[in-house]
């Protein structure tokens, strides 16, 4: 399939233990959906495979030439998911990595910010409506940064889940921890 709008288009496939999209937009963050106001563009990809009917694992990667109209700012990511069934259990897990530009001013002033983050999540299913939660997160926002500049994120949620219709709407319930070191 091709899909195409103002913002882009996107070419999807499917296999019977795949997916597949790949799109070309004007950007992928928070401009999305805004007029265009550089010649670069947002290439994105998304790659799911289904080894069983409870599993699957995706890759994702997006780039950019970047977003700041003539003052380029590139950005890049890559990442892995997971998830597994096992009977009332669902275990999910991701991981991504990101590298981009700071721009001061008119300036780029460092074009390899790293940063990496992810999450892991427990779900426990009492019955088919109710389901247990917990989940883990992590977020570092700059890997370069030490001493008083190091910044990171460390988030613990517990809660459970009411599932109105399938797993399309939910409603939830949730007691979050938030851990921010740093400025």
């Amino acid at each position: 399939d091709v899909i195409g709008n103002n913002n882009g288009f996107k070419v999807t496939g499917n296999a019977p233990r795949a997916e597949a999209q790949f799109g070309v937009f004007n950007d992928g963050g928070n401009r999305q959906n805004t007029t265009d106001d550089n010649n670069g563009k947002e290439y994105i990809g998304h790659l799911i495979l289904r080894p069983s009917q409870n599993s699957l694992i995706g890759f994702y990667g997006e780039a950019s030439q970047g977003v700041n109209g003539a003052l380029a700012t590139p950005r890049i990511r890559a990442g892995v998911e997971g998830s597994i069934t096992l009977g009332r259990h669902l275990f999910e897990a991701e991981f991504v990595r990101a590298r981009d530009s700071v721009v001061t001013g008119a300036t780029i002033t460092n074009n390899r910010l790293l940063s990496t983050g992810g999450y892991v999540f427990y779900g426990y299913s009492l019955s088919p409506k109710w389901q247990l939660v917990a989940r883990g997160e992590y977020w570092n926002p700059n890997r370069n940064a030490h001493g008083a500049a190091y910044a990171d994120e460390k988030d613990l949620v517990l809660g459970f889940q009411y599932f109105l219709e399938g797993e399309q709407s939910k409603i939830q319930v949730n007691w979050i921890r938030k851990n921010i070191n740093g400025n």
